[in-house]
């Protein structure tokens, strides 16, 4: 579901990655909240070819693009990162509701952020679709990572409380 520029806005980064890139709506939000540099990261190659043909017909050049396996491009991603702060949105997955943990990629996602060295702000979209179970496994994995401290839990566009945000201080 399509990320808010209420929610993003209060997590503010000089890097933007996101994982499931949809149509393009939260790189756009992050565009247009000036994220210094900007990343997504795509299963379906299509999806890809279509929203990089947006962005060179409104010439926005800050915005890359990948496609492939979210967990294998991130651990490339930030290997030279270290250290950076980075807001992360994690969104890939398939569309089935409820959503079981096991269909998507977010606990290796979550490692990968975790080992990678990076400040990071978390941002889980849709955690409405998991079961209870699921989503203590996912607030754990979270806290996990270092420099994150909290948990808490803003409204999507969709539903109240629908995306976790592990938090620095």
């Amino acid at each position: 579901m399509p990320l808010s520029k209420e929610a993003l806005s209060k997590y503010p980064n000089p890097v933007f990655i996101e994982t499931g890139l949809g149509d393009g709506d939260g790189c756009l939000i992050a565009w247009g909240l000036n994220f210094i540099r900007i990343y997504s990261i795509e299963l379906d190659f299509g999806r890809v070819v279509s929203f990089g043909k947006k962005l060179r017909e409104r010439n926005i050049g800050n915005i890359e693009l990948y496609s492939g396996n979210s967990a294998t491009i991130l651990k490339t991603l930030l290997g030279g990162m270290q250290g950076v702060s980075i807001t992360f949105w994690l969104d890939a997955h398939p569309t089935d509701s409820p959503l079981p943990l096991a269909k998507c990629p977010l606990l290796e996602e979550l490692e990968v952020i975790s080992t990678s060295g990076c400040l990071s702000t978390i941002m889980i979209d849709d955690m409405r679709l998991f079961s209870q179970a699921d989503k203590a496994t996912i607030e754990h994995a979270v806290l996990c990572i270092p420099g994150v401290h909290d948990i808490a839990y803003e409204n999507s566009p969709v539903a109240p409380n629908d995306i976790m945000v592990g938090r620095r201080l």
